[in-house]
């Protein structure tokens, strides 16, 4: 039988602190599954299986990809002029942009499966032009939304023909909920 494995509180693993282990349950295929209550270092508290803060899978609440997306679309976006810095107009429109093109391309992205793997692409125009991008986006609906926007009102870009490509001829700007009911109702 298996040396069951001491964790202390106090424990670090990532960000993840130890607090207290939890009551452990036991899987389907009969696995006892150990359970602790840890604390990110940005203060957010969580339920944590064993088996994900050893193997590396859990290392933070999520802050730490937060953290590591906004570095890298500030660093990507100054080059198209379009910072961080006195809350510019088109930085929503940025991250829009590099969302589709991660969906598309990125076999790691989490939605990867349902876009890049389906064969989803960005038009040609698109791909590697974020000018383009934006200057087709203000052109057919999309505007800056002022902050306290509802997230169901915001703006989403929503692809016609859900089994084409991201392109002009076949994307608009709608609201998330038109975009929620759009596809639970296959309009």
């Amino acid at each position: 039988m298996a040396k069951a494995l001491l964790i202390e509180k106090g424990q670090k693993f990532g960000r993840w602190t130890i607090i207290e282990e939890k009551t452990s349950y036991r899987q389907p295929n009969g696995k006892l599954c150990r359970v602790f209550l840890c604390k990110c270092d940005c203060g957010k508290e969580s339920l944590i299986k064993l088996g994900t803060l050893r193997n590396g899978k859990s290392r933070s609440c999520g802050c730490y990809m937060r953290e590591v997306n906004k570095k890298a679309i500030v660093k990507r976006s100054t080059i198209h002029g379009n910072t961080s810095k006195n809350d510019n107009e088109y930085k929503s429109l940025f991250f829009v942009w590099n969302s589709i093109k991660q969906r598309c391309y990125n076999q790691n992205s989490s939605g990867y499966y349902k876009y890049g793997a389906k064969g989803i692409k960005v038009c040609s125009e698109w791909v590697n032009n974020f000018i383009e991008f934006r200057d087709w986006s203000i052109k057919n609906g999309y505007y800056k939304q002022p902050k306290g926007t509802p997230f169901k009102d915001k703006l989403s870009i929503d692809r016609i023909d859900p089994n084409k490509n991201y392109s002009p001829d076949n994307c608009q700007w709608i609201t998330v909920s038109k975009n929620t009911l759009k596809r639970h109702n296959k309009l």
